[in-house]
């Protein structure tokens, strides 16, 4: 058998005992069998498997291991001998209906997921006999690899991470995602429910009992020595959609194909400052060597570390040639950052902190970015961790509400080491006085600079986000404060010639935790809203839309049917109505179909309340726009 021949996927079945379902097991992959995909068998204490093999196939491989080794182990050793950029595990025990290898491969094509899994139907027992685990429903879905009998894997990836635990015989897929979890987070872990297998749990009350009393046991030794894995599994099971970042991508995509691919392959400087980081470094060099984009550099600047951390980095840019290390002058981090761009040569800007960890689609989704929007010159993605999958910080809560300069207007948007922007539109520098809320102000003050800057939050998870003591947002809370609530301040410049105390008010609760307001407060904060859009309109700081949205948005308590009462123009009613059909397309794109129904209607309780031109333009906007998703 040639060894240099290389294949899509490789196949990879396990067999301890013989049973009369292999043959017919065989059978069924060889109807899905092509040129592109190979076959490894594991005889685990199986004679008869390359017999029953033969039947079916005239070229596999067979390895018979001296000993058992257990399921773990061995699709390890299959994982390890595979030819395959793809390896698809399945039980030997179980048929596959028509189509399932398709659209395992399929699935892992179209989600960029490095861990598929398929859906378990049971073969001879009632499904309500099956582990809530089998069939996770008929869509598309995101989940730990809890199915590992019917699934698929990049390999690469898998011998990255040393594969599956050996002890395990039960959760072994689970535990292995929850190793990967920070490199990949949660659009890593993919269900695709047309891939189909049929197999019994277990073969009688009896070995059900085995089989639970076992698994209760290799839970507790999960627990031990990997503590987050149930948790994030059951975040992820709890939370199985991200419709929000859905809907971003299809933007990407969708304005992807509008605009040619002229400016692709350009260079990415990735930006990092470090002092005493030491703990971090090995994930840190481990996701840029994962990225699937080839010309970037990083630079990263030592700000006068007292440990090895400049021994470790200069050692790190020896095997990587992409790294440049510049030792910094120990003056803080702004002072450091201004350095790392300084020295930086990309046209693309990428802010990574080295306690953080990237996707391997960062960089490449990045650029795909800015191709698609060519006038616009930054964007934030969004961040997940221990206890989030999807975070963007800031206000409005909205995660569909993409305009990042707006949202400047109250909070930094979006956190910063999920940061890119064009070089050449952020030539302000860092402020060396600050101690805290650097990013914040640098942002804004370079957003001010240039009034045709454009930007987006995309609610896409990226970015692995660490909290620990040692951060500067966990250190310096009340600098921070303080510095924010002065840049807001300073951006409601541009709106209020002459700052009163009401307006001081109003800005705190736009800009923290909305208090409830009484009625009058409520009246009040109509009229406020009016002449903030009002002076926008003659001023041209933001965008009329989005400030529109963005300011009704904060009072959430009031919904889109009372928000239309402070429509005070026929023009402004109309931008406001193009507004919240950005909402219902967004609830389009990601399938919720419900939310988008209930956002019109409630629009159009609103828009009835109104009079004269401000009515009429209201609900001919929702006759134009809304007769498809009320079909659907």
């Amino acid at each position: 058998m040639a060894t240099d021949r290389t294949f899509t996927a490789s196949v990879v079945i396990l067999s301890h005992k013989d049973n009369e379902l292999i043959s017919e097991a065989f059978s069924r992959l060889a109807a899905q069998f092509n040129s592109e995909l190979e076959l490894i068998l594991l005889s685990n204490g199986n004679d008869e498997l390359t017999r029953r093999a033969k039947t079916h196939f005239s070229e596999f491989q067979t390895i018979t291991t001296p000993f058992v080794v257990g399921c773990s182990m061995g699709r390890n050793i299959g994982a390890r001998l595979a030819r395959g950029k793809w390896l698809i595990f399945l039980d030997d025990d179980g048929l596959i209906e028509d189509g399932c290898v398709e659209s395992l491969l399929r699935c892992a094509k179209e989600t960029g997921a490095p861990m598929v899994r398929g859906r378990i139907k049971p073969l001879t027992l009632d499904m309500a006999e099956a582990p809530s685990n089998y069939d996770l429903g008929d869509y598309r879905r995101l989940s730990f690899l809890n199915g590992e009998g019917v699934s698929c894997v990049l390999k690469r990836d898998l011998l990255r991470f040393d594969g599956f635990d050996p002890v395990l015989a039960g959760h072994e897929g689970v535990e292995l995602c929850a190793r990967m979890w920070r490199f990949y987070g949660p659009l890593g872990f993919v269900y695709e429910p047309s891939a189909v297998l049929l197999h019994d749990y277990s073969k009688g009350d009896a070995h059900l009992e085995q089989k639970k009393k076992r698994y209760a046991a290799l839970k507790q030794y999960v627990e031990e020595v990997t503590p987050n894995c149930f948790l994030l599994h059951d975040m992820l099971r709890n939370q199985a959609y991200l419709p929000e970042a859905s809907a971003a991508l299809a933007v990407i995509d969708r304005e992807a194909n509008r605009h040619s691919a002229a400016g692709g392959g350009k260079k990415i400087t990735v930006v990092t400052t470090v002092k005493n980081g030491r703990d971090w470094l090995d994930d840190y060099e481990l996701t840029w060597a994962h990225q699937d984009y080839d010309n970037y550099e990083v630079v990263i600047v030592d700000d006068g570390s007292t440990d090895d951390t400049l021994e470790k980095i200069r050692e790190i840019a020896e095997r990587d040639t992409r790294f440049v290390v510049v030792e910094g002058s120990g003056e803080g981090r702004s002072a450091a950052l201004n350095a790392a761009i300084g020295a930086g040569t990309g046209d693309i800007f990428v802010i990574a902190d080295v306690d953080d960890v990237s996707v391997p689609n960062r960089l490449s989704l990045t650029m795909k970015y800015f191709e698609a929007f060519p006038d616009c010159d930054v964007v934030s993605f969004a961040t997940y961790g221990e206890d989030s999958l999807a975070s963007i910080g800031g206000r409005p809560k909205e995660k569909n509400f993409y305009d990042l300069k707006t949202r400047l207007l109250v909070g930094m948007a979006g956190r910063f080491p999920s940061y890119a922007f064009r070089r050449r539109f952020f030539q302000e520098p860092f402020d060396n006085k600050l101690v805290a809320g650097v990013d914040y102000d640098w942002v804004s003050r370079n957003i001010a600079a240039n009034s045709a800057a454009t930007g987006h939050v995309l609610p896409i998870p990226i970015v692995y986000y660490r909290q620990h003591d040692g951060s500067i947002s966990t250190q310096r809370v009340k600098a921070q404060s303080d510095t924010r609530k002065a840049i807001i301040k300073r951006n409601f410049d541009n709106l209020i010639e002459s700052m009163s105390e009401r307006d001081i008010v109003f800005i705190e609760a736009v800009s923290s935790n909305f208090q409830q307001f009484q009625e009058e407060d409520l009246r009040a904060y109509r009229g406020w809203i009016n002449k903030l859009i009002g002076r926008n309109a003659e001023v041209g700081a933001y965008d009329p839309e989005a400030l529109a949205f963005a300011l009704l948005n904060f009072l959430r308590s009031e919904g889109v049917s009372e928000a239309t009462k402070i429509v005070s123009t026929p023009d402004l009613a109309y931008k406001f109505s193009e507004t919240v059909f950005q909402s219902v397309q967004y609830f389009e794109d990601s399938g919720d179909f419900r939310k988008a129904r209930a956002l019109l209607r409630s629009f159009r309780k609103g828009a009835k309340g109104l009079s004269g031109k401000k009515r009429k333009y209201m609900l001919w906007s929702l006759k134009q726009k809304t007769r498809k998703i009320f079909v659907r």
